[in-house]
């Protein structure tokens, strides 16, 4: 685990720290160059993308996979009442995308993620 987290850690913020233990999804793709990711999290998100103007969607997306599927949490993290979450996962359901599924979870949230990360907007 040591190992692990002195790689991630040291591909990420200088100074950084990360226990081997609580590294998460961000962290691993900090170890990966963004260029290689880029492409693929684009193809895995291309509809939520194209309805997504002002990238609204992609972010409450992944707070919300981040918050373990919890629009309470989502919100307060969001600063949005929870009902403003709400509305926005249906929209984001109705592009096909359900962060309720177990089969397409992993790759919502990292290809959230990368796309985040490319904007500076990470969470």
């Amino acid at each position: 685990d040591a190992c692990a987290a002195a790689g991630v850690a040291a591909a990420g913020e200088p100074g950084g720290v990360v226990r081997g233990d609580r590294m998460g999804a961000a962290q691993l793709l900090s170890a990966v160059p963004a260029e290689m990711l880029r492409g693929p999290a684009e193809v895995v998100l291309a509809p939520l993308l194209a309805a997504d103007r002002d990238g609204t969607l992609l972010r409450t997306l992944a707070v919300v996979l981040d918050a373990g599927a919890a629009p309470t949490a989502a919100a307060e993290v969001l600063g949005v009442h929870r009902n403003t979450v709400a509305a926005r996962l249906e929209r984001i359901r109705a592009l096909g995308f359900d962060p309720d599924d177990a089969s397409q979870r992993l790759a919502l949230h990292l290809a959230c993620r990368v796309l985040l990360r490319d904007r500076g907007a990470a969470s």
